[in-house]
Protein backbone atom coordinates (compact mmCIF):
# COMPACT_ATOMS: atom_id res chain seq x y z
CA UNK A 1 0.00 0.00 0.00
CA UNK A 2 1.55 3.34 -0.99
CA UNK A 3 2.35 5.92 1.63
CA UNK A 4 0.01 8.89 1.25
CA UNK A 5 1.35 12.38 1.06
CA UNK A 6 0.86 15.15 -1.41
CA UNK A 7 3.01 17.59 -3.26
CA UNK A 8 1.53 21.08 -3.48
CA UNK A 9 2.51 22.80 -6.70
CA UNK A 10 1.32 26.26 -5.83
CA UNK A 11 3.11 29.37 -4.59
CA UNK A 12 1.00 29.44 -1.44
CA UNK A 13 2.74 26.36 -0.08
CA UNK A 14 6.18 26.62 -1.74
CA UNK A 15 9.33 26.97 0.28
CA UNK A 16 10.86 30.14 -1.15
CA UNK A 17 14.42 29.29 -0.09
CA UNK A 18 14.60 26.16 -2.25
CA UNK A 19 11.78 26.78 -4.75
CA UNK A 20 10.73 23.19 -4.08
CA UNK A 21 7.19 22.13 -3.44
CA UNK A 22 6.33 21.25 0.11
CA UNK A 23 5.61 17.59 0.73
CA UNK A 24 2.90 17.23 3.32
CA UNK A 25 0.28 14.84 4.56
CA UNK A 26 -1.56 17.41 6.70
CA UNK A 27 -5.30 17.64 6.24
CA UNK A 28 -5.04 21.40 5.53
CA UNK A 29 -2.67 20.74 2.61
CA UNK A 30 -4.90 17.97 1.25
CA UNK A 31 -8.00 20.15 1.51
CA UNK A 32 -6.17 23.03 -0.19
CA UNK A 33 -4.98 20.80 -3.03
CA UNK A 34 -8.39 19.28 -3.64
CA UNK A 35 -10.14 22.67 -3.45
CA UNK A 36 -7.70 24.21 -5.94
CA UNK A 37 -7.51 21.17 -8.21
CA UNK A 38 -3.76 20.84 -7.69
CA UNK A 39 -1.52 17.89 -8.47
CA UNK A 40 -1.56 15.26 -5.72
CA UNK A 41 1.24 12.71 -5.66
CA UNK A 42 0.95 9.47 -3.73
CA UNK A 43 4.40 8.20 -2.80
CA UNK A 44 5.12 4.62 -3.74
CA UNK A 45 8.31 3.77 -1.87
CA UNK A 46 10.45 0.82 -2.91
CA UNK A 47 13.35 -0.72 -1.02
CA UNK A 48 16.58 0.55 -2.61
CA UNK A 49 19.18 -0.90 -0.23
CA UNK A 50 19.73 -2.29 3.22
CA UNK A 51 22.59 -0.97 5.32
CA UNK A 52 23.77 -3.27 8.12
CA UNK A 53 24.54 -1.72 11.48
CA UNK A 54 28.20 -1.34 12.42
CA UNK A 55 29.92 -0.50 15.67
CA UNK A 56 29.64 3.21 14.92
CA UNK A 57 26.56 3.56 12.67
CA UNK A 58 22.93 2.53 12.75
CA UNK A 59 21.65 0.13 10.13
CA UNK A 60 18.50 0.82 8.10
CA UNK A 61 16.46 0.07 5.01
CA UNK A 62 16.47 2.90 2.47
CA UNK A 63 13.22 3.30 0.55
CA UNK A 64 12.84 5.68 -2.40
CA UNK A 65 9.89 6.98 -4.40
CA UNK A 66 10.07 7.68 -8.13
CA UNK A 67 9.82 11.39 -7.28
CA UNK A 68 13.15 11.17 -5.41
CA UNK A 69 11.74 11.26 -1.91
CA UNK A 70 13.59 8.93 0.47
CA UNK A 71 12.50 7.25 3.68
CA UNK A 72 14.61 5.37 6.22
CA UNK A 73 12.86 2.40 7.83
CA UNK A 74 13.70 -0.48 10.12
CA UNK A 75 16.46 1.49 11.79
CA UNK A 76 18.68 -0.81 13.83
CA UNK A 77 20.86 0.58 16.58
CA UNK A 78 24.60 0.47 16.09
CA UNK A 79 26.18 -2.66 17.45
CA UNK A 80 27.98 -2.44 20.76
CA UNK A 81 31.61 -1.54 21.19
CA UNK A 82 34.32 -2.59 18.77
CA UNK A 83 35.87 -6.03 19.24
CA UNK A 84 39.42 -5.59 17.98
CA UNK A 85 41.71 -8.58 17.46
CA UNK A 86 45.18 -8.84 16.02
CA UNK A 87 44.71 -9.31 12.27
CA UNK A 88 45.57 -12.72 10.86
CA UNK A 89 47.99 -11.21 8.35
CA UNK A 90 49.94 -9.27 11.00
CA UNK A 91 52.73 -11.40 12.40
CA UNK A 92 55.17 -8.96 13.94
CA UNK A 93 56.63 -8.83 17.42
CA UNK A 94 59.72 -6.66 17.19
CA UNK A 95 60.15 -3.07 18.33
CA UNK A 96 59.59 -0.65 15.45
CA UNK A 97 57.22 -2.96 13.57
CA UNK A 98 53.49 -2.24 13.22
CA UNK A 99 50.69 -4.54 14.35
CA UNK A 100 47.27 -4.22 12.66
CA UNK A 101 44.08 -4.76 14.66
CA UNK A 102 40.67 -5.37 12.99
CA UNK A 103 37.20 -5.19 14.54
CA UNK A 104 35.46 -8.56 14.15
CA UNK A 105 32.07 -6.83 13.88
CA UNK A 106 32.59 -3.96 11.43
CA UNK A 107 36.07 -4.60 9.97
CA UNK A 108 37.46 -1.17 10.92
CA UNK A 109 41.17 -1.24 11.65
CA UNK A 110 43.87 0.57 13.57
CA UNK A 111 47.58 -0.05 13.90
CA UNK A 112 50.10 0.13 16.71
CA UNK A 113 53.84 0.62 16.35
CA UNK A 114 55.61 -1.61 18.83
CA UNK A 115 57.97 0.12 21.25
CA UNK A 116 59.44 -3.17 22.50
CA UNK A 117 59.51 -6.82 21.52
CA UNK A 118 56.29 -8.62 22.47
CA UNK A 119 56.69 -12.32 21.69
CA UNK A 120 54.22 -14.73 23.30
CA UNK A 121 55.84 -18.16 23.49
CA UNK A 122 54.50 -21.67 23.87
CA UNK A 123 56.85 -24.39 25.07
CA UNK A 124 57.34 -27.86 23.63
CA UNK A 125 59.54 -30.04 25.86
CA UNK A 126 61.47 -32.78 24.05
CA UNK A 127 62.73 -35.24 26.67
CA UNK A 128 66.22 -36.70 26.40
CA UNK A 129 66.77 -40.22 25.10
CA UNK A 130 69.77 -42.53 25.06
CA UNK A 131 70.54 -41.27 21.54
CA UNK A 132 70.01 -37.50 21.87
CA UNK A 133 69.87 -34.73 24.41
CA UNK A 134 66.57 -33.19 25.52
CA UNK A 135 65.58 -29.56 25.04
CA UNK A 136 62.66 -27.12 25.04
CA UNK A 137 61.47 -25.56 21.78
CA UNK A 138 59.88 -22.12 22.19
CA UNK A 139 57.51 -20.83 19.47
CA UNK A 140 55.98 -17.35 19.33
CA UNK A 141 52.21 -17.66 18.74
CA UNK A 142 52.16 -14.27 17.02
CA UNK A 143 55.04 -14.28 14.54
CA UNK A 144 56.17 -17.92 14.49
CA UNK A 145 59.73 -17.18 15.65
CA UNK A 146 61.26 -20.27 17.30
CA UNK A 147 64.34 -21.02 19.37
CA UNK A 148 65.53 -23.89 21.53
CA UNK A 149 66.91 -23.82 25.05
CA UNK A 150 67.01 -25.65 28.37
CA UNK A 151 69.18 -28.46 27.02
CA UNK A 152 69.35 -31.66 29.05
CA UNK A 153 72.07 -34.28 28.59
CA UNK A 154 71.08 -37.51 26.89
CA UNK A 155 70.37 -40.45 29.08
CA UNK A 156 73.29 -42.61 30.12
CA UNK A 157 73.04 -46.25 29.15
CA UNK A 158 73.21 -48.22 32.37
CA UNK A 159 76.10 -50.64 32.62
CA UNK A 160 75.05 -54.12 33.62
CA UNK A 161 76.16 -55.42 37.00
CA UNK A 162 78.98 -57.85 36.57
CA UNK A 163 77.87 -61.46 36.94
CA UNK A 164 79.27 -62.72 40.18
CA UNK A 165 81.69 -65.60 39.89
CA UNK A 166 80.46 -68.53 41.89
CA UNK A 167 82.48 -68.92 45.01
CA UNK A 168 83.43 -72.47 45.99
CA UNK A 169 81.68 -73.91 48.91
CA UNK A 170 84.24 -74.41 51.68
CA UNK A 171 82.71 -77.62 52.87
CA UNK A 172 83.12 -80.61 50.67
CA UNK A 173 80.15 -82.73 50.02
Amino acid sequence: MPDKSIVIADDAFKDSSTQMAIISDSQDAIDYAEKNNLYIHNHNYRLVKTIAPTCGSNGYDLYQCSCGSEDLRNVTEATSNHDYVLSDDTHVCLAGETQLYTCTKCQTTYDVELTEDCHSFTENVVPPTYEQQGYTEYTCTVCGYTYTGNYVDKLVTPTPDPTPTPTPDPTPT
